[in-house]
């Protein structure tokens, strides 16, 4: 029996031997398969990267082709509202590289207008035009400005991505010298005027209970009314000359409620889709100021 027990001890111990020995034979083969599968993924990942940006400047080289035939009808729409970087005291985002930029977001319809009198297209062909161009981005709507587009990256960034001496908004500022002036141009633009003014009194009546949260955690002066229709409008309580009294932070948003509720010369300017709240006094001068 203990010899029994013996050899069955010993038939355990030698394929524990035998195990042990073969697991570090055939570890690196699978270590260098692990390595081997590991590369592989990360080439994975780097030539899918690597597609995805080379279909995006695909992309862009399209909208740039496309852009090629109609590039000097939008800087021309465009031009009396650029301005020259060095002149003018506004930071500029857009337009890198380039010494004229735009910041004005003209109203689409007014552009509509401008693409079928400058190219003497009926107003539906115009209309084609336009949303070939909000499609291929040579020009952009934002969040703000559901019904007012500007210059978009195709023309303002990627103007070079096929050729350095592609023309740009500032090569085709100084070659002409007879560019129609912002006031001219405003004439034709002020039928198409977007912006709006109510009595805040009459849009409260209208939109009914609102609450005041600041525009962040950390922001003194910016503030938003918000309203139960979803309805937003941002206001400074210094453009409003608004001076809070309270000094504890949970009760200012019910001071600063109190104080416009009192206020009978405040308004709600609505330009396109954008609410602000300004001062009676103010409504000349942004009026003359937008046309």
């Amino acid at each position: 029996m203990d010899e029994f027990l013996t050899n069955i001890w010993s038939g355990i111990l030698l394929l524990g031997v035998m195990g042990f020995v073969v697991y570090f034979m055939i570890r690196p083969s699978i270590d260098r398969k692990k390595l081997q599968s590991d590369r592989i993924n990360k080439n994975d990942m780097d030539t899918l990267h690597k597609m995805a940006g080379n279909k995006e400047r695909r992309k862009k080289i399209v909208n740039r082709v496309h852009s090629y035939q109609y590039e000097n009808l939008i800087y021309e729409i465009y031009s009396p509202y650029a301005e020259n970087k060095k002149t003018s005291n506004k930071i500029y985002g857009t337009f890198p590289r380039q010494s004229w930029a735009v910041t004005e977001y003209l109203e689409d319809e007014f552009i509509k207008s401008e693409i079928s009198r400058i190219m003497a297209i009926s107003k539906e062909e115009a209309t084609a035009m336009f949303n070939s161009f909000l499609k291929s981005y040579l020009l952009i709507h934002k969040s703000y400005n559901a019904h007012k587009s500007l210059i978009g990256p195709t023309l303002s960034e990627d103007w070079d991505i096929i050729s350095k001496h592609d023309m740009n908004l500032s090569r085709w500022m100084e070659s002409h010298h007879n560019i129609e002036t912002k006031e001219s141009a405003d004439k034709r633009r002020e039928p198409y005027n977007l912006c709006r003014f109510y009595p805040f009194y009459e849009f409260v009546n209208e939109h009914g209970v609102f609450e005041v949260t600041a525009s962040s955690l950390t922001s003194k002066d910016t503030f938003w009314i918000r309203f139960s229709d979803k309805t937003k409008i941002v206001f400074s309580l210094q453009r409003l000359n608004i001076k809070l009294e309270t000094k504890y932070r949970y009760k200012r948003e019910d001071e600063i409620t109190s104080k416009l509720l009192d206020m009978h010369n405040i308004y709600v300017m609505i330009d396109d889709i954008h609410y602000e709240l300004v001062l009676e006094h103010e409504i000349n001068w942004l009026t003359q100021s937008l046309f």
